[in-house]
C-alpha cells in the first residue's frame, strides 16, 4: 500500500512539474514577444522631459551619456569634470562663449572618436566647458561638413542608428533641407502646418531651424502679427503657449502642441524665412530619419502614443542625474513653489516609494497626478534632509480635459 502512494505522489509530482514548466515557457515566450530587440548596429536613446540623450563609447573605452542636439553651436562638448575624470587631455588655447553663455575652451589634442553603434565618429574639434545639461556627460551632433549618411532617430522603439545606404520607409513624408553656416552649422526645413487651437486655427507655411536641442513643438525667435494673435488666445503656462493640435499634411494629428518664444533670439544671424527651431515635442511623435546624402528629412508616424501635455501636475519637473531623482523646473504659483521646493534638490522619496524605485514610466504617471491630492516629498538639500507636503498643480492645460472643444 505504501509503495502504490509513493507511486502516486511521484506521478503528481511529475505532473505539477510539468504544468509548472509549462507555465513558465508560456510567460517566457510572452515577454519575449513583447520585448523589443535593438536593431543591429543601433545605439540606446532615451527622451526626458522632451530631451534626447544617447549612449556612446568615447576613444573606444570610455562610455558617455551624449545630449543630441542638431542645433547646437558645436558639433561637440564634453563637460570639464567629465574630460578630467576620464583623463581626456586637452589644451586651452582660446576661450569664448557658447549660445548658452558658458564658458568653453577649444581642445587641442588628437581627434576624438564616438562610436555609435556600430558607426564610428571622428571629431577634430571638441570644445571643453562647465557642464550645464545635468544628465549628461556633454553634447554632439553629426558633422554637417562631412558626414554624408542617414541618421535615424527611432522615438517608437529608442534608438538612434546611422544608416549608410539610401532608405525609404514606408508612409514616410519627405521635405528637402538646407544648411546655414550662421551661428555653426543649421538644417534649415520648410514644413507646412495648421495649428488648432481654442477657438480658432491658423496655418503656417515657414521654415524652421531642425532642432533636437528644443524641448518644445516650437521655439519662434519671430512672431508674425497673425501668429501673434494666434497665441495670446491660446491656453498659457508661465512663458509656453499650448494648442489642442497640430495638422501635418492635413491628415496627421498631433494631440497638444507646446510653443515657446524665444526672447533676445539673433534674429539677424537666422534666414528672414525662419521663424523658429523645431523641436522634440513634435519629433518624437515620428520616427525621424536626417538624411544627410540625399539633403532631406524623413518623418514616419508610428504607433507609440506620447503624453504631449507633458506639464506636471506636481508643479515641478523630475530629472535623474547618477541614479538620482533632483527638482528640475518649479512653475511659478504652483503649490510646491508655495513649499519652497528649489531646483536642484534631490527627491528621496514621493509619497512614501524610494527614488531607486521609481522609473520614467512613473514619473510620467505621477505628472498626471489629480489637482489637489497630496503629494509628500523626503529631500536632501544642501542644508538639510526635511519633508514637505503640498497638494498637487491644476496647471491651465487641464483645461483641454474639461471643455469639449
Amino acid at each position: 500500500m505504501k509503495k502504490i502512494v509513493y507511486i502516486l505522489f511521484l506521478a503528481l509530482l511529475v505532473i505539477a512539474c510539468k504544468q509548472k514548466e509549462s507555465k513558465n515557457n508560456n510567460a517566457i515566450a510572452d515577454i519575449i514577444e513583447d520585448s523589443f530587440v535593438l536593431p543591429q548596429g543601433a545605439a540606446p536613446m532615451w527622451v526626458e522631459n522632451d530631451q534626447v540623450f544617447v549612449q556612446t563609447e568615447i576613444n573606444d573605452t570610455i562610455f558617455a551619456r551624449l545630449f543630441f542636439d542638431t542645433g547646437g553651436a558645436a558639433n561637440f562638448i564634453l563637460w570639464d569634470d567629465f574630460a578630467i575624470k576620464h583623463h581626456i587631455a586637452f589644451n586651452i588655447q582660446k576661450t569664448q562663449k557658447s549660445v548658452e553663455n558658458n564658458l568653453v575652451s577649444t581642445a587641442a589634442t588628437s581627434p576624438v572618436a564616438i562610436r555609435l553603434g556600430y558607426a564610428h565618429l571622428e571629431y577634430s574639434r571638441v570644445l571643453v566647458g562647465k557642464k550645464f545639461i545635468e544628465n549628461a556627460d556633454g553634447i554632439f551632433c553629426p558633422n554637417y561638413k562631412t558626414d554624408k549618411r542617414i541618421w535615424e532617430l527611432n522615438f517608437e522603439h529608442n534608438y538612434i542608428k546611422i544608416i549608410d545606404n539610401d532608405t525609404m520607409p514606408p508612409n514616410a513624408i519627405s521635405f528637402p533641407i538646407q544648411f546655414s553656416e550662421k551661428l555653426g552649422i543649421k538644417i534649415l526645413v520648410r514644413l507646412p502646418m495648421q495649428l488648432c487651437g481654442k477657438n480658432d486655427t491658423l496655418h503656417l507655411d515657414n521654415s524652421y531651424i531642425f532642432d533636437t536641442g528644443t524641448p518644445f513643438s516650437c521655439g519662434f525667435i519671430r512672431m508674425p502679427d497673425e501668429l501673434n494673435n494666434f497665441m495670446e488666445n491660446q491656453i498659457r503656462i508661465e512663458n509656453d503657449f499650448v494648442v489642442k493640435e497640430i495638422l501635418l499634411n492635413d491628415s496627421i494629428q498631433i494631440n497638444y502642441g507646446r510653443f515657446a518664444f524665444w526672447k533676445n533670439a539673433p534674429t539677424q544671424l537666422v534666414p528672414t524665412d525662419v521663424i523658429g527651431t523645431l523641436g522634440v515635442n513634435f519629433l518624437k511623435h515620428f520616427n525621424v530619419f536626417i538624411d544627410l546624402k540625399n539633403q532631406q528629412i524623413l518623418l514616419q508616424k508610428h504607433s507609440r502614443t506620447y503624453d504631449n501635455t507633458h506639464y506636471s501636475n506636481l508643479g515641478f519637473y523630475i530629472i535623474t542625474q547618477n541614479k538620482k531623482l533632483l527638482a528640475g523646473r518649479v512653475f511659478e504659483n504652483s503649490p510646491a513653489y508655495a513649499a519652497r521646493l528649489k531646483v536642484g534638490d534631490e527627491i528621496l522619496e514621493i509619497n512614501g516609494i524610494k527614488a531607486e524605485q521609481i522609473d520614467q514610466n512613473q514619473i510620467e504617471k505621477l505628472y498626471r497626478t489629480k489637482p489637489e491630492e497630496p503629494i509628500n516629498l523626503l529631500l536632501k538639500t544642501p542644508l538639510e534632509t526635511k519633508s514637505i507636503l503640498f497638494t498637487a498643480y491644476d496647471n491651465p492645460l487641464n483645461y483641454y480635459n474639461k471643455n469639449e472643444m
